[in-house]
């Protein structure tokens, strides 16, 4: 009864049910591969598996976070990693930092401080659409330079809902909103190369380049590279955007959110906000306290009696399970990717052909390589462990200085806009304003703008 009143209903099951069906083939299908010399049959499973999620997410076969959980417990049976190993690739600590980041963005949104944000930005812009998406995506990279990536992109995201639901735009309907939620965390992920400051990854290059070869990266030599590089992208990625996802409106309604005479001074639970942020962000820079521990430790302080920026409905209405099972599933099945020696396989065999031409031909193969491997595997911090001693290894082939090679990886690293799987993305992701395919129509030109640009700037600099 109930399928014949719902068609549609009906329709998406059955086509759920022969994708599921299809994918296992797929499974069986690569996992039965021949193996290649340095290539293990549990790395060829861990392949498999990732391919298959990747099925799944993509093509919305079941829930984000069953997806999850499903091919989590799917690794210990099929014999790519141990229970142990399963349960503590499950949890990185990128889940505690994500878990502090919504706080935060839901702390400024009930303190009333993104109101005061929301209508300066909107004031600056006027009613120009275009416009404000340039502004956000121009301040939100130059931040970036100094702000961890992932808490700026959670401010952002319920400031610029604000603005949605102020001009009626309807989640997975509005190229506006597309434009932004995407626009935001693409920008913030380009000026994350700027500084060492800019992202975490950034500055575990810099001491893997140390350890390995002796040399030394000061923050103005990274940076040289990294502001032009960041300055360059913004702009352009900018033009991609909003060419793939024009504003169906032509001017905004700002009246409701342009009106500062009636937010008067800040309140107690504002100045509560700015004083927790403020330290916060003092702590990354001033600590060595991690940043997860240190986000969380804040976020807490958000909860203290007569301050009470936060209290039990709004951590609930904060957390988003499904993308924090998102995050966790795909650091795990990218986890045992590189556990098996799979990621070492592929790296070998992609990189070392290219060891007897030019260095900027190797340069950029190791920016398009890295680039795109966030497809199969998009935990930044994973990827520069494993990838940089081995790209480090191709250096002395070629005669030229370790950092020629690496630095063009640890810029690119940043370079994750493919599938909303890092988790920078998927905290825009979470919002329902865009599908993992609508990012993909902007990533993967933007991916190839970024292996050129990237490539272009070593080139020059070398």
């Amino acid at each position: 009864m109930s399928s014949l009143a719902n068609p549609e209903k009906n329709r998406l099951s059955t086509r759920n049910l022969i994708l599921i069906l299809i994918t296992i083939v797929v499974y069986f299908v690569i996992s039965s591969l021949p193996t290649q010399e340095g290539l293990t049959r549990e790395g060829l499973k861990a392949i498999a598996l990732m391919v298959c999620a990747l099925i799944f997410w993509i093509l919305d076969v079941m829930p984000i976070g069953v997806t999850a959980l499903l091919f989590t417990v799917l690794q210990p049976i099929v014999g790519t990693v141990n229970p142990t190993a399963m349960a503590s690739n499950f949890l990185p600590t990128t889940f505690f930092f994500s878990v502090a980041c919504f706080l935060i963005g839901q702390a400024m949104l009930e303190t009333g401080l993104g109101n005061r944000i929301v209508a300066g930005l909107l004031k600056i812009s006027g009613k120009s659409p275009k416009k404000l998406l340039f502004l956000l995506m121009c301040a939100t990279s130059l931040i970036s330079f100094v702000i961890a990536n992932l808490a700026l992109s959670a401010l952002m995201v319920p400031l610029l809902i604000k603005i949605f639901k102020a001009n009626n735009m309807e989640p997975g309907k509005s190229n506006f909103a597309k434009s932004c939620l995407i626009g935001v965390p693409v920008a913030v992920s380009i000026g994350g190369v700027g500084t060492p400051a800019g992202s975490l990854p950034n500055y575990q290059v810099i001491s893997l380049v140390q350890q390995i070869s002796g040399d030394t990266i000061t923050f103005g030599q990274w940076a040289m590279i990294g502001i032009p590089l960041a300055i360059i992208l913004t702009p352009l990625a900018y033009l991609v955007i909003v060419a793939i996802f024009k504003p169906e409106v032509d001017a905004l309604d700002t009246e409701a959110l342009t009106d500062m005479s009636n937010l008067g001074k800040l309140t107690v639970k504002e100045w509560g906000f700015i004083i927790i942020f403020a330290a916060l962000i003092a702590s990354w820079f001033l600590t060595d306290i991690a940043m997860p521990i240190s986000g969380m430790l804040a976020t807490c302080l958000f909860f203290l009696p007569k301050l009470e920026i936060l209290n039990g409905k709004s951590f609930n209405k904060a957390i988003n399970w499904n993308i924090l099972m998102l995050i966790c599933g795909s650091t795990g099945l990218a986890m045992a990717i590189f556990q098996t020696g799979a990621a070492e396989w592929i790296a070998t065999t992609v990189l070392a052909p290219f060891t007897t031409t030019s260095p900027i031909i190797m340069i950029l193969m190791v920016v398009a390589f890295t680039v795109f491997m966030h497809v199969l595997i998009p935990v930044n911090p994973s990827m520069v462990s494993v990838f940089v001693p081995i790209v480090a290894v191709f250096a002395p082939l070629m005669g030229v200085p370790v950092w020629v090679l690496i630095l063009p990886l640890g810029y690119a690293v940043n370079c994750a806009f493919i599938l909303p799987l890092d988790s920078v993305f998927a905290l825009t992701y979470s919002s329902g304003y865009y599908s993992m395919r609508d990012l993909a129509k902007v990533g993967i030109p933007l991916s190839i703008v970024w292996v050129i640009i990237g490539t272009a700037i070593m080139f020059f600099f070398i």
